[in-house]
């Protein structure tokens, strides 16, 4: 989405120091440019990825545009047709979520953001489509290609990071937070021009055994002037395959276990992605929780 008009992002506040990588470098095995990457996902497990100067990232800005139309579109539907396609009471992340459905801290406060998340499985025709807004339906062409792109572009990643860990070739391909410290305090990741924010998930910690990093992150309000104005955010997720178990793979650049894993205390992708999406939810009905504690 074209920044030109928003205020700019404030210069005194302070931001996370996340390493800036290139695309370009990574698609020709740049070899420094690929330990640069082990080593963010290591330290802090966010950062930018400047998608210009490549085909691919080109692309990946030009649908990102496009959606973001879409989302302010989806966005200004009336809260009563946008809550149809709520399916949290179906044990299901995907959909429609309100603002303020979603306790955010021990305080109990509640978010202040609304989302929409569309199945990747249902856009590329491999499970039966789910009720959703006409816009989406109409713009199932671009979600296709946004999930195409943005799943190349992980790909490539994950693939150097399958390297470096020393893994079976694909093996993180195929599959597919910490805690913070006491005195822990948030700060700001700036958006720029021309880059994504990459972020891995929970899933990568598991697989390798806490060497790569899922740090711990919110949505909040922007700084400065641009905390008026409305903020639109387009996200990809790629997740491990539902019935994938989330435990140590094995490789060499991954640590060994201190003990036995008990198969008890394995869950599957699935059960873990429902128990961050929906154990937050507040049950309006009862005033606590869907899908677990807070």
């Amino acid at each position: 989405m074209s920044n030109n008009a928003l205020p700019p992002f404030p210069s005194d506040v302070p931001t996370a120091p996340l390493l800036r990588l290139s695309l370009s470098k990574l698609q020709s095995h740049d070899v420094a440019e690929t330990h640069r990457l082990l080593q963010a996902c290591e330290d802090i497990g966010f950062f930018y990825l400047d998608l210009q100067d490549t085909n691919i990232g080109t692309n990946l800005l030009t649908l990102a545009d496009e959606l973001f139309s879409l989302g302010e579109h989806l966005f200004s539907l009336s809260l009563d047709e946008k809550q149809k396609y709520d399916f949290a009471s179906l044990n299901s992340y995907h959909g429609y979520k309100s603002q303020g459905a979603v306790v955010v801290d021990r305080e109990g406060n509640l978010d202040a953001n609304e989302f929409y998340n569309v199945s990747k499985n249902d856009i590329l025709n491999l499970t039966p489509p789910l009720p959703a807004p006409f816009l989406l339906h109409w713009n199932r062409p671009t979600l296709k290609s946004f999930i195409h792109t943005s799943h190349a572009i992980t790909t490539l990643l994950l693939t150097h990071l399958n390297t470096h860990l020393c893994l079976p070739p694909s093996t993180l391909p195929n599959v597919h937070l910490l805690p913070p410290s006491p005195n822990a305090e948030w700060t700001y990741v700036k958006p720029l021009p021309g880059h994504a924010i990459v972020n891995l998930g929970d899933a990568m910690v598991k697989f390798t055994n806490g060497r790569l990093r899922s740090n711990v992150h919110r949505v909040a309000r922007p700084p400065g002037e641009q905390a008026s104005w409305t903020r639109y955010s387009v996200v990809y997720f790629a997740r491990a395959e539902d019935e994938v178990p989330l435990r140590r793979l094995e490789g060499g650049g991954i640590p060994k276990e201190e003990r036995e894993e008990d198969e008890d205390e394995v869950v599957s992708s699935r059960e873990w992605v429902l128990r961050r999406a929906l154990g937050r939810r507040v049950d309006e009905g009862t005033g606590g929780t869907e899908g677990g504690g807070v």
